[in-house]
Order: C-alpha cells, then sequence, then structure tokens
C-alpha cells in the first residue's frame, strides 16, 4: 500500500508536491483547531456550571434559616377543621 503512494508520490510534478504537501498542513491546522475550540467550549460549559452551582450555594447558605424552618414543619401534622 504504501508503494503505491510512494509510486503517485514520484509521479507528481514538484507544483503538486507542493500543493499537496499545503493541503496536509491545512488539514492538520484544522483537526487541530477544531480539537482547541472543542475543548475550550466544554471548560467554558464547566465554568457556567460551576458558577450556577456557586450561585445556588450562596443562595442556600443566606437562608439557611429559612430551610430549616420549613424542613422542620414537614413532619408537622396539619389538623383541618371540617364542619
Amino acid at each position: 500500500m504504501f508503494d503505491r503512494l510512494r509510486e503517485r508520490w514520484e509521479r507528481l510534478g514538484p507544483r503538486e508536491r507542493r500543493m499537496a504537501s499545503l493541503l496536509g498542513v491545512v488539514l492538520v491546522a484544522v483537526a487541530v483547531l477544531y480539537a482547541v475550540f472543542t475543548i475550550q467550549d466544554g471548560l467554558a460549559e464547566l465554568a457556567r456550571h460551576n458558577d450556577d452551582t456557586r450561585a445556588v450555594l450562596t443562595t442556600i447558605a443566606s437562608r439557611r434559616d429559612e430551610l430549616m424552618e420549613a424542613k422542620s414543619k414537614q413532619g408537622e401534622v396539619v389538623v383541618e377543621a371540617r364542619f
């Protein structure tokens, strides 16, 4: 298989070899940029998720007394007066 590729490469003229090499470099550059942007997008999504989590934890910490009071009321039995 590599022999056939080498033969095809040797049959190419100098200008065609340069163009094929340039195409290979461009394809590698595009693949690297795609990987970089994909990783960067994933990290940005994680950062947004972490910011949301921090905001929720801050809200919970600031309203801890209200939450504890509501939780203690969950166990109480509510009696309805029916006439």
